[in-house]
């Protein structure tokens, strides 16, 4: 969370002032002694993933047990991509810009299905129906018939996203729109995604929860052609066009893998029956670190394991 207090304080203080005026943050002092650990667990870890390959191409043997760190090794195309100061900050911002992201919105997610017991229960039984036709052995193509979870997964990203804005810029020299709006040098632009998940001509009762919304039957054919994972111009979950994010296929997968794992494993509820609320910074939504729920495991569960 130290990187996030940083750029939301510095947001309030003049640009040229933000170079001296961040080493008086307690946030800054804390992001270096997290990455000078980060840099302690990874630079040691890339060398020895280095030395690994070396003698793995000698030998031809494979990767065992890859992870994120053997993977970046692996594919890195040549020395500077295998460079282990390279490789973490990598690591870092896939932890600020990816892990926080993806279990922020699992976690809206949650909130969301245990707020409406009824799409919980449909969700849970579509889990295990599931798992039983693949007799537990979860595929890509699993996860993807799991249309009742991808629902109740972008409906919680149309009432919930991460921002409400999106596309934010900063104008690098005049220019002129087709419409003859005139853009001027360092103006910032962006423009409103929740404006366009909130418009009642696109979604029927937009301010209403309806996790189901995109499985029933009048709309199943069109969220099939449009999963989670892909760009939806009227869910800018992932942005749009050449700009979309180009992992949102593995972070839909995570999601999904985490949801599952939860859902099956454990009950949750809300602690005397008051739901919890999204907290604000900004233009961002998020859940609050503090927040707090009843959680205990169920017995009925399918022992579902990913590996």
């Amino acid at each position: 969370m130290s990187v996030f207090k940083v750029c939301f304080a510095m947001r309030c203080v003049p640009q040229t002032l933000q170079p001296i005026l961040v080493w008086l943050l307690p946030a800054k002092w804390r992001l270096i002694s997290s990455w000078k650990k980060l840099r302690g667990f990874v630079v040691p870890r890339v060398l020895q993933q280095n030395e690994a390959r070396r003698t793995r191409n000698s030998k031809g043997a494979a990767v065992v047990n890859p992870d994120v760190i053997s993977w970046m090794v692996e594919d890195g195309r040549n020395e500077l991509e295998r460079d282990p100061e390279n490789l973490t900050t990598l690591i870092g911002s896939i932890a600020a810009g990816s892990t926080y992201s993806i279990t922020n919105f699992c976690c809206r997610t949650i909130v969301d299905l245990v707020g409406h017991p009824d799409v919980l229960d449909a969700v849970r039984d579509e889990i295990r129906r599931q798992n039983a036709e693949v007799q537990g052995r979860w595929s890509m193509a699993a996860l993807a018939g799991l249309e009742k979870l991808e629902s109740a997964m972008k409906e919680s990203s149309r009432l919930t996203p991460g921002t409400f804005l999106v596309y934010s810029r900063v104008v690098k020299k005049d220019c002129v729109l087709a419409n003859g709006l005139v853009l001027r040098k360092g103006q910032f632009i962006t423009m409103s995604g929740a404006t366009r998940t909130m418009d009642p001509s696109i979604f029927q009762d937009a301010q209403e929860y309806q996790g189901l919304r995109f499985c029933a039957e009048d709309r199943v054919k069109e969220h099939r052609a449009r999963p989670f994972s892909g760009v939806d111009t009227d869910l800018l979950t992932w942005g749009a066009g050449r700009w979309a994010c180009p992992g949102r296929l593995i972070s839909s997968m995570s999601a999904k893998i985490l949801l599952i794992k939860l859902l099956d494993e454990y009950d949750f509820a809300f602690i005397g029956g008051k739901p919890l609320s999204s907290a604000s910074m900004h233009e961002f939504l998020f859940f609050h670190p503090e927040s707090q729920m009843l959680v205990r495991r169920r017995e009925e569960a399918c022992g579902i394991v990913f590996v």
